[in-house]
């Protein structure tokens, strides 16, 4: 069965569905009972002598209409007990696509979401405007340092995917990244001590690390921090092109730039609101717990 997706106008929600071809399809979808048995099975499973029952209808006619429902695969069936069968539906919709039907003028951002407030501009009209970058896995840089946090990347690529899609390589390395593609939105993981990136644009942040990357800066606050769970997550502008911005996700060590990746993913709502002593900053330092949650300190 070939699957299409359809678009709810009002709602935007989409949906999987069957597109019918044969005239057959549509007497069988087009008989009374045939769809009250569906309503009904679209609500639990049922036996042939359960449908006869529960419908009012004579159980050689339940046979006759489940026949009929199954040959045009709108129902399927499920084995019980001994030879007896359960019958349900199949979690599609139904859609008829003649030939003189006008083709849509493709639009993505029908199948997505809005983006929360901070992914704005990074995620745009169902499309991902932006790149990923993390540090190289070996030795590199000033610090001579590889990155252990790769894997993460793919937490955020699924985040962005929740609000758009992507025909264009999505995740960079430090190292492999050109200049021209620094002029972009970007979304950078790991400290400085791991990504070299992050050292450029460092001094640019209102949350950031000090030159030896051994404590978290806020101008924000005035605080800083040098417990090695601690991390930060800053929205700002990109200081290669003002027209993009960029986001940081860091840590002190590994653990804590993985504790903020996924304070990014799960609280996004609340990094949305803004630092705590300056709504209008989307940052936030966060601490690793041992239950492997984070809490927010400012």
């Amino acid at each position: 069965m070939e699957e299409k997706i359809i678009v709810s106008p009002e709602t935007k929600e989409s949906f999987k569905a069957r597109e019918l071809k044969k005239i057959e399809e549509l007497k069988v979808l087009s008989d009374k009972t045939r769809l009250k048995i569906l309503k009904t099975l679209s609500q639990k499973p049922f036996y042939p002598r359960g449908l006869s029952i529960k419908l009012g209808i004579h159980e050689q006619k339940v046979y006759y209409h489940l026949h009929l429902l199954k040959k045009h695969s709108f129902i399927g069936e499920e084995k019980s007990e001994g030879n007896l069968k359960r019958y349900k539906t199949k979690p599609v919709a139904y859609c008829l696509i003649p030939k003189f039907a006008e083709k849509a003028e493709s639009n993505l951002k029908n199948f997505f979401p809005s983006p929360p407030e901070i992914l704005k501009g990074f995620t745009k009209e169902g499309e991902i405007n932006s790149k990923i970058i993390v540090g190289a896995t070996y030795p590199h840089g000033k610090f001579k340092k590889g990155s252990k946090s790769g894997y993460l990347s793919g937490e955020i690529a699924a985040l962005l995917g929740k609000y758009g899609a992507s025909k264009e390589k999505l995740i960079y390395t430090d190292e492999e990244l050109t200049e021209k593609e620094k002029k972009d939105n970007l979304i950078i993981i790991g400290g400085l001590y791991v990504n070299t990136l992050q050292g450029e644009i460092n001094g640019s942040l209102p949350i950031r690390f000090d030159e030896n990357g051994t404590k978290i800066i806020s101008t924000i606050s005035g605080e800083e921090y040098v417990d090695p769970d601690c991390g930060f997550i800053c929205k700002s502008i990109n200081p290669f092109d003002k027209e993009k911005e960029i986001i940081v996700i860091a840590g002190l060590e590994s653990i804590s730039t993985r504790a903020g990746v996924f304070a990014f993913k799960y609280n996004i709502d609340r990094i949305n609101k803004g630092n705590m002593y300056k709504r209008k900053v989307k940052g936030k330092v966060i601490k690793c717990m041992e239950n492997k949650e984070s809490i927010f300190l400012e």
